[in-house]
Parts: C-alpha cells; sequence; structure tokens
C-alpha cells in the first residue's frame, strides 16, 4: 500500500505543471485582476505569437461587448421576447458594426500598457504559452465609441430617409433602378425587428413596382418608320435599347433620338392582304412589355 501511493505521488508531481519560461521573469501583480482604465485577458496557445493575437483578440471583444451593451440599453428598436432571442439577435446585429468603428479595427500591439507570458508544462504534458495583456481602456474612450457609434447609426439612417426620397424624385429611369439597388442593400444593415428595415423594403417595392410601369407612346406612324417613346414609371424616357421582331418587315434601323425612338423597316416582303405589324419588347429589371405597331401595305 505505501508502494503504491509513493508511486500515485510520485506520478502527480512528473504531471504537475509548472513554469518553463517567462517574461518578465517576476509576475506583475495586475495579472489576473482588475483594475480601472484598464482591460486585462489572458489566453493560452502552442505557441507564444498565437496565444498573443487570441490576447488581443480578447481585448477587442471586451471593447466591442461594452460599446454594444451600452447602445443596445438606450436604443428604441430593442424587442426583447419571453426567451431574450430578438434582444441576443440585436446584441450579435450591434457587436457586428461595432467592430467597423475606427478605433476597434486600430487595437494594435503597440498600445498595449503592459504584458506577461508564461511557458508552462511537464515531462508528460505539452507546453502551453500564457499570454497576459493589460489594456489602457477609459470610461471617456467608451463614451466615444458609443457616441461614434450613434453617429453612424444616424449617418445611416439619412442615407435611408434620402434613398426613399429619390424614389419619387430620382432624374432617370436608370437612377431609380439603383436607387432599388441600394435600398435592398440597406436593408440588410438592419435588424428585421427594427422599422427602419420595414422602411427601406416598403420603399424598394415602390420603386419595383414604379419600374414595371411601361408604356408606349406613338409619335408618328408612316409605312416604314415609326416613331415613338417609351415612358417608365409614369415620367421617364425608357432608354433600355428595345428587341424588335416582325412577321414579315426587315427591320433595318432602331434609334433613340433624344427621347423618341426612330424605327425604320423594308415592307417589301410584306403581303397587303395580311395582318402585318412590328412587335417591341420594352424591358427592364423589374418588368417588360411588348407593344404591337401595325401597318398595310395596300395601294404600295
Amino acid at each position: 500500500m505505501l508502494a503504491l501511493a509513493l508511486s500515485t505521488l510520485f506520478n502527480a508531481t512528473a504531471q504537475r505543471v509548472k513554469v518553463m519560461e517567462a517574461h518578465p521573469k517576476k509576475k506583475p501583480s495586475w495579472v489576473n485582476s482588475l483594475e480601472k482604465d484598464y482591460i486585462i485577458v489572458v489566453a493560452s496557445s502552442n505557441t507564444l505569437e498565437d496565444a498573443q493575437i487570441k490576447a488581443l483578440n480578447k481585448v477587442k471583444e471586451q471593447i466591442i461587448s461594452s460599446v454594444a451593451e451600452n447602445v443596445t440599453t438606450s436604443s428604441e428598436y430593442i424587442r426583447t421576447d419571453e426567451n431574450g432571442e430578438v434582444g441576443e439577435v440585436y446584441n450579435v446585429a450591434t457587436r457586428t458594426r461595432a467592430a467597423n468603428i475606427p478605433f476597434i479595427k486600430g487595437i494594435s500591439l503597440n498600445q498595449i500598457d503592459q504584458y506577461y507570458w508564461q511557458k508552462v508544462g511537464s515531462r508528460k504534458v505539452e507546453p502551453v504559452y500564457n499570454y497576459h495583456i493589460k489594456y489602457p481602456f477609459t470610461e471617456t474612450q467608451l463614451r466615444k465609441l458609443v457616441s461614434e457609434y450613434n453617429a453612424a447609426d444616424n449617418k445611416l439612417t439619412q442615407q435611408l430617409n434620402d434613398l426613399i426620397d429619390l424614389v419619387d424624385n430620382a432624374e432617370t429611369s436608370a437612377d431609380l433602378e439603383q436607387t432599388r439597388t441600394e435600398l435592398r442593400a440597406i436593408k440588410n444593415q438592419f435588424l428585421e425587428t427594427d422599422p427602419r428595415a420595414k422602411q427601406a423594403e416598403v420603399a424598394a417595392t415602390r420603386a419595383f413596382n414604379l419600374m414595371r410601369d411601361i408604356k408606349f407612346e406613338t409619335v408618328s406612324s408612316e409605312l416604314g418608320k415609326v416613331q415613338f417613346k417609351v415612358i417608365v414609371a409614369g415620367k421617364y424616357p425608357g432608354t433600355n435599347k428595345p428587341k424588335v421582331k416582325s412577321n414579315c418587315a426587315q427591320i433595318t434601323n432602331l434609334t433613340l433620338n433624344g427621347d423618341v425612338w426612330v424605327l425604320e423597316y423594308n415592307y417589301s416582303g410584306c403581303n397587303e392582304n395580311e395582318q402585318n405589324k412590328i412587335s417591341v419588347e420594352y424591358r427592364n429589371n423589374c418588368g417588360k412589355l411588348v407593344n404591337d405597331f401595325y401597318f398595310s401595305t395596300k395601294g404600295k
């Protein structure tokens, strides 16, 4: 029994982890503690470089969490269900956007106040590096970051409002189509429960319906030549080149003169006893319309 006990004690001692290397040699008093105006973290890995990177990432994560918590508590858009799931989704979305604040991106090793690392292990335990960081972060800096976040959020709101205004005030149909694209993109930057997401969706749908509103207007028509306008959303000239085909005529020219399309055709192959026509199809990314221009060759 005594031999078994001694053997067990020997194995435990052999496997006990000990400090193999350290820098600085004396462990600082701040390690594994809390200090006002500082973030203190530790990360471990099998290489010193990786442990250092992980520790720095922990600093970023803590700062991002602090910003997200302060923004969340004052947000008018947060809606939390009984399980807290919506609140958690909002927090994740906020953290993602907070990570893009310039200060967060600027967190680096050269801003560390102090660091300390250890290499620990034993004969039977693979060595591990523990990297400790003491990073300066004050309440003043936190308030500044929250202010930057709110400023960016307000800028996003202004961008949304400008896009909504453009739906009814775009200068061209191409501008209207671009506005719709940007509305769809900005919608994805808001949480689903954020009213701004719905505003962006409604405006994008309105732009889509306007773009689908396509009409043809005949300017003049004579045998061999038709002039017409394409009107989008009730006011914009349609400038996308239409597709043209005929049951008998040969299309010889299709050009845009200002806002009027000039279509010329050769009708020599058309029968005067048939219903001859030229079909013009106009389309954009939201819809299309086909218009038939009929002509007669009787007496020609």
